[in-house]
């Protein structure tokens, strides 16, 4: 089978025929060929493959079975008076914050999911506080952490 200069160059054309030679001219250019075309090929399916993994990661998952509509920080304070003194406002604060994350189903998603479970970890504290600790609490009841 003979391909012309032209045909390859218009669809590979950094594909350089090499010259002719007399001895085995039609293997050399079949093997020369493969290899581009197979070159190409691993090519193509790279740029696919990371396009598709930029979109992903741009976007994100458009189609999500849940969806997180509201979460809210309730606290309380409260203090407790370190001694027995004429100052009545000698007293040791103590404050506590409840996170609760309200989940619901996507109407959009068609299937059925079903949650087993929900793990927050990870948390990070950005600023510390001018007085005192933060510490993260958690009921062993519902949590697999304790104190972080």
């Amino acid at each position: 089978m003979y391909v012309s200069k032209t045909y390859v160059g218009v669809f590979l054309p950094w594909v350089q025929i090499p010259p002719s030679s007399p001895k085995g001219e039609k293997m050399e250019r079949k093997k020369f060929l493969t290899k581009n075309i197979i070159i190409f090929i691993i090519a193509v399916i790279t740029i696919i493959v990371v396009s598709v993994i930029i979109k992903y990661h741009v976007e994100g998952e458009i189609d999500i079975p849940f969806q997180v509509s509201k979460v809210m920080v309730i606290s309380n304070a409260y203090g407790i008076q370190k001694e027995e003194t004429e100052n009545k406002w000698d007293l040791e604060l103590v404050q506590n914050n409840d996170i609760y994350i309200d989940i619901l189903k996507n109407k959009n998603y068609t299937e059925k999911e079903i949650i087993n479970k929900v793990i927050l970890d990870n948390f990070e504290i950005n600023k510390k506080p001018r007085k005192g600790t933060v510490n993260i609490y958690s009921s062993r009841k519902f949590a697999r952490w304790s104190v972080l």
